[in-house]
């Protein structure tokens, strides 16, 4: 089924300006008495055989997953549902959604290792919450050739197929912070086209 999604497809404000804003103050704790928890993460990625490495640390949040929802849910899911609605595409199951936040440091970016979310077929959307560097790096098969990379964007987001082995790389400018969703589509074949 997800085979026959394209590789992937990039798009920028699909997500209504004041959503974008509210996200973006929400995760960087710009509210009185309204902002996201974020949690110590030794590894961003969640790959347990990985070696120690000081760029996959940064910080993070699950929002919804397995016997997990969390009191900002509906805040954090509406993006997604923007997004798939104007791309035509219907969720069958929504796996998990997490919020990440890799912390600028150094001068230069560091790409983490490359990884796919799922051990089985799914999508994955990544919402990008505020302009940045720490592009997000997609690979072609084996890991080591990169096929296309996602510089962070306030508004932006790319949809993939969850097959893709992909990576973060660290941020010198300021904070990067991002959506991950994990779902199943209902639709064999959604009509979106590559934004390059």
């Amino acid at each position: 089924m997800i085979k026959k999604y394209l590789p992937y497809s990039i798009h920028d404000d699909l997500v209504p300006l004041d959503l974008q804003d509210k996200l973006l103050n929400t995760v960087f704790c710009q509210y009185k008495n309204y902002h996201l928890p974020l949690h110590y993460r030794n590894n961003i990625t969640g790959l347990k055989n990985s070696k120690k490495n000081p760029f996959e640390e940064g910080f993070g949040e699950t929002i919804y997953g397995k016997n997990n929802k969390h009191q900002h849910a509906g805040l954090f899911l509406s993006p997604l549902y923007s997004i798939t609605e104007k791309l035509n595409i219907t969720i069958w199951e929504l796996y998990n959604v997490r919020v990440f936040m890799l912390i600028a440091k150094g001068n230069k970016n560091i790409t983490t290792y490359p990884h796919t979310d799922l051990p089985f077929p799914h999508l994955v959307c990544l919402y990008y919450i505020n302009d940045t560097d720490g592009d997000t790096v997609l690979y072609g098969k084996g890991k080591k050739e990169e096929i296309y990379r996602v510089t962070p964007k306030k508004g932006r987001c790319i949809i993939f197929d969850g097959g893709i082995y992909h990576a973060s790389s660290t941020p010198t400018l300021a904070n990067r912070a991002i959506i991950n969703y994990n779902f199943f589509p209902m639709e064999d074949k959604p009509q979106f086209e590559i934004n390059k």
